[in-house]
């Protein structure tokens, strides 16, 4: 339910060991993450990500995914 995701890859970083001896290169790995807009909070025609105290935040992420 948030709206954007954000994708965070390897690119950049050393060729690091893994598991049975393998080893895991720069493209080997991403991680994705259900976010706000970025800079939201000084931007008036997008929600605000602001929690005020006494709000309650509540969100799902529900990833699927399918081989083609």
């Amino acid at each position: 339910d948030q709206p954007c995701l954000l994708l965070y890859t390897a690119s950049g970083k050393p060729e690091a060991d893994g598991l049975g001896w393998q080893k895991h290169g720069p493209v080997l790995g991403l991680c994705m993450e259900a976010a706000v807009i970025a800079d939201s909070v000084n931007r008036p025609q997008i929600p605000s990500p602001v929690l005020m105290p006494g709000d309650t935040y509540r969100n799902i992420c529900d990833y699927q995914f399918t081989a083609l």
